[in-house]
């Protein structure tokens, strides 16, 4: 077994405002998925450049928190790129682009439904 994560899955309570909302602050498409009790939106996602994807989610069970686990999203190089798209879609950005102190960078905001997502670069 590897210590890795391999899907990750951030709730909604809209699931249409939350779409657009990382839509717009990701710059791509959301595939969508839909089952008889739950909605799945695929995050856009490159396999060729691996790492791990994931989905925003409706659900009746699945509930957004500000205090639960936390997730960070590769942001490469467009960190500001996609901090500056968090307030006009509606969000709050909570810790602007923060140097690690060896490991990169990292910011917090928190997406329309009360998540607080953090982003991630090496540069």
């Amino acid at each position: 077994m590897h210590a890795t994560l391999a899907w990750f899955e951030i709730p909604t309570i809209e699931f249409e405002r939350a779409k657009e909302f990382y839509e717009h602050i990701l710059d791509g498409e959301i595939s969508l998925m839909e089952t008889p009790d739950t909605t799945y939106g695929f995050l856009p996602f490159t396999p060729e450049k691996g790492g791990v994807s994931g989905s925003i989610v409706y659900n009746a069970d699945h509930k957004p928190s500000n205090d639960g686990v936390r997730i960070y999203i590769d942001a490469g190089d467009q960190m500001e790129v996609i901090l500056g798209r968090v307030i006009p879609a509606g969000g709050s950005v909570i810790l602007p682009r923060t140097d690690t102190g060896g490991n990169g960078f990292f910011a917090l905001f928190q997406d329309t439904e009360g998540n607080l997502i953090g982003l991630h670069s090496q540069d």
